[in-house]
């Protein structure tokens, strides 16, 4: 009786810490959101910056607003788990790190929706990616702190099972069969998948997104830690991919631009060697006539001097008079094209 007593007391205890635990986990999920959903603030407010058109603008900029509206709702279950003056000062830096940077954030966005693109752009690949890192890393010092009491309490859960092992094994002399299924219990069913969530947990901080999350199948609260660490994994797997993007957006806009310069310079070049051309054309033309006109002149000046008959001056001026109307259109058309 006494020695299962010993036992319950020991399984107890084992919940309590598994409690305590699970709540850590919880949190540090909670700041792993916050990490995801800022990344995907400044993902968006790019995409948004470089949109090609005002209705994708608008989509970009409403998925903002989300994002910003679900930092709140992350921070507000967040910040009643805050214990100790360590982690209040952790989380008044972390704090103040997400206001600065939702106020630069909406510096951007208002700048963006006055047109001020150049001014924009500076703000966003300046002091948002600044503001982005400074907050990005505020939530690390507070999940290196999470991560310190989440490995503490994984120890002393270990701690706690050897004790009960050590129970067991005390127990095992009077009540075998009974003990000996308390601490497969004990061992199996929750000092394992805690140990094994919490190297998982080790493996996202280190950005092993590939790590494979374990428990997950279970329908306890070690599920539930499995699922949530899972959903964790996941966001920001969506946030990389959204950063990717955002990237390959960039890059696209400025070579359309650079396609567009290149064609508007090969078009006003085209357009001058045209312009060129037809004024040579015309000046050729222009000095071939000339020179009719003035043979035709000196022609009409021999022969009055030689007292010539009427009809072949006439002649000669009524060539002159030919030549100078066969240029005339050319000269006009010339005179009229833009310069």
């Amino acid at each position: 009786m006494a020695i299962g007593a010993f036992s319950i007391a020991r399984i107890g205890q084992i919940n309590d810490v598994n409690r305590s635990v699970a709540a850590e986990m919880r949190a540090v999920t909670i700041l792993g959101t916050m990490k995801q959903l800022s990344q995907e603030l400044r993902a968006l407010d790019v995409l948004a910056h470089t949109a090609l058109s005002d209705e994708s603008r608008r989509t970009f900029r409403a998925q903002s607003a989300r994002a910003q509206e679900a930092l709140s709702e992350a921070w507000s279950a967040y910040a009643p788990t805050v214990t100790g003056p360590k982690e209040q000062r952790l989380a008044h830096g972390l704090r103040e790190a997400w206001q600065h940077f939702l106020a630069v954030e909406a510096e951007a966005a208002a700048l963006d929706q006055a047109g001020e693109m150049e001014l924009a752009d500076s703000v966003i690949t300046n002091a948002l990616q600044i503001d982005s890192a400074d907050f990005s890393k505020a939530i690390d010092n507070v999940l290196t702190y999470r991560e310190t009491r989440v490995a503490e309490q994984a120890a002393e859960a270990d701690a706690v099972g050897i004790g009960a092992r050590l129970s067991v094994a005390a127990a095992v002399a009077v009540a075998a069969a009974l003990t000996g299924w308390i601490a497969w219990l004990i061992l199996r069913r929750v000092t394992a998948p805690i140990a094994a969530l919490t190297r998982a947990m080790q493996h996202l901080a280190a950005n092993d997104l590939a790590v494979a999350i374990p428990a997950a199948e279970r329908q306890d609260e070690l599920g539930a830690m499995a699922g949530a660490l899972r959903v964790f994994q996941e966001s920001v797997l969506q946030a990389q991919a959204r950063e990717a993007e955002a990237d390959r957006t960039r890059v696209a806009v400025e070579q359309q631009r650079r396609i567009a310069m290149q064609a508007a310079a090969a078009n006003f070049e085209s357009a001058v060697r045209e312009i060129v051309g037809t004024v040579a054309l015309a000046a050729a033309e222009l000095r071939g006539t000339a020179d009719r006109m003035r043979s035709a002149a000196g022609k009409i000046v021999t022969r009055s001097s030689t007292v010539a008959s009427a009809e072949e001056v006439g002649s000669d001026v009524r060539s002159i008079a030919a030549a100078a109307r066969n240029s005339a259109p050319r000269f006009r058309k010339w005179s009229a094209r833009p310069r």
